[in-house]
């Protein structure tokens, strides 16, 4: 979305900043690397630059002015989010005078035309324009910032207690909602077509306990999660408000909530100007939740090779104590940074206890250890995964997932390139206590509790199977040398 663009590009701004260092990047490389080894999202943000300089101008020019479009737009700096709205393209590209102006552009290397096509959906064969404007040898892709992860907590606690939000302190936790229920009327106040948009979001963000400000309108809210289940209880909580006899296929047919409130309000607008506005659910109540130290996965490895062939090292990424990405903990090591440190407070608040109580349980005189910095946080929407199911996953299991991520965009490449091919997956696991924390806390199983965090396997077949990888995928636990025995 708009937000992790916006972070993305000040990731990008701090990278052609420091360009004045003997090992910073070549700006060909760098434009290489995000025309071609990064996965293209449907929030865009796309200029024309000679240099690294200019480029970070314009990327300041975006941060001062990104709730100004057209302002941008006059300074060659163009923004767009597809899906929001019809497309143009079709229009514009349709028919033999379409395809002709196309290659038009593409042979007389009109790159602000190309940078705005691309931002409208177009997809540019990149490697076809470099090759024929290109008077060097062809750009190489480089190491840049991997995709910003949105902060959203996911913690288990108590059943009763409603939650799924993005609290604004890094503090991790995380509170399992109930079944979702629709919202109690409140009194007529009459019906609208905006009134019925804003009903339909709140039923989205309540059965998914995500915060309503994240539900975009016209995004297709199978990208927020919704399966067959949620569609149903999205069906159950509209009849019921509006006293419909709706079935669950209107949402396959319309599946915006802007397509839906529009057909809704053409079909049924007599009886929809009747309808109610929803209360608004209570806030959610922060519970203490114990504190896991996910174990590091290694990266996704390629078929095993001969015992002779030498392994090339593409693509690396990990999380490690104090350390949110390799370069944070490579600058540590530099300066002999002791990483080992007392219990942070946060941990001790959601344990409910302070250091000198935690010292007196145990009967030791001092605890302290390595901690990995947001193991309560995953961006689970952006893998499409339900909040839910998200909330009964084991850590490990969504540290991993955005590790792969961040690792096949260090390599440089876009995780599409790699679906339907044999990559093997193989990940060193040990410790697997997420489950008894859990049947200790909770003491009743859950829908989705066999696949986030019953049976380890599911650590390397989920990703197998989200990244559509064809390759072997199996865990390795063997102790303390499971990592390396992966390898």
């Amino acid at each position: 979305n708009e937000d992790r663009l916006a972070e993305r590009a000040r990731d990008l701004l701090d990278v052609l900043r420091s360009g004045t260092d003997a090992d910073a990047p070549a700006f060909a490389d760098v434009a290489y690397t995000l025309q071609t080894g990064r996965e293209a999202m449907a929030a865009r943000l796309a200029f024309v630059a000679q240099d690294a300089r200019e480029a970070a101008l314009k990327l300041e020019r975006y941060h001062a002015e990104r709730d100004t479009p057209a302002a941008l737009a006059g300074d060659g700096v163009i923004v767009n989010t597809i899906g929001r709205g019809p497309s143009p393209l079709p229009d514009l590209l349709d028919g033999d005078e379409g395809r002709d102006y196309l290659a038009k552009i593409l042979a007389n290397g009109k790159h602000d035309k190309i940078a705005q096509l691309w931002t409208l959906g177009l997809e540019i064969d990149w490697d076809t324009v470099h090759r024929a404007h290109s008077t060097t040898d062809m750009p190489r892709r480089c190491p840049l910032p991997g995709y910003p992860f949105a902060r959203i907590r996911h913690w288990i606690s108590d059943a009763s207690t409603p939650a799924f939000q993005v609290p604004a302190a890094p503090a991790p936790v995380l509170v399992l909602p109930p079944a979702p229920t629709p919202s109690a009327p409140a009194p007529a106040v009459g019906g609208s077509l905006d009134g019925l948009r804003r009903h339909l979001r709140d039923c989205v963000a309540e059965i998914l306990a995500v915060a309503v400000a994240d539900i975009d309108l016209d995004v297709e809210m199978r990208e927020y999660g919704l399966d067959s289940i949620n569609l149903a209880q999205l069906t159950t909580a509209v009849n019921a408000h509006y006293g419909l006899d709706l079935t669950v296929d209107l949402f396959f047919g319309h599946p915006t909530i802007d397509q839906c409130a529009r057909f809704l309000w053409t079909e049924y607008g007599e009886l929809l100007g009747q309808g109610q506005e929803p209360v608004r659910a209570e806030e959610p109540v922060q519970i203490p939740a114990p504190v896991l130290a996910p174990v590091l996965a290694p990266p996704p490895a390629g078929a095993r090779p001969a015992s002779n062939e030498p392994i090339a090292i593409v693509g690396m990424s990990a999380m490690m104590p104090q350390s949110d990405d390799l370069s944070d903990f490579w600058q540590h090591l530099v300066s002999g940074r002791e990483l080992i440190e007392d219990i942070p407070e946060d941990r001790l608040h959601k344990m409910g206890t302070s250091y000198r109580g935690l010292c007196e349980q145990i009967q030791t005189p001092t605890v302290r250890g390595s901690f990995l910095r947001r193991v309560a946080a995953f961006d689970s929407l952006f893998f499409g995964i339900s909040p839910r199911e998200a909330q009964l996953m084991d850590p490990q299991q969504r540290l991993l997932l955005e590790t792969v991520w961040k690792t096949i965009e260090d390599a440089g490449y876009p995780a599409s390139e790699l679906a339907g091919s044999g990559v093997g997956v193989f990940v060193g696991v040990s410790n697997h206590d997420y489950s008894k924390l859990y049947q200790r806390m909770l003491g009743q199983p859950l829908a989705h509790a066999s696949t986030g965090m019953m049976v380890q396997s599911i650590l390397a077949n989920r990703v197998s199977y989200l990244f559509d990888f064809r390759g072997p995928s199996e865990i390795v636990d063997t102790a303390c040398s499971s990592s390396a025995v992966a390898l």
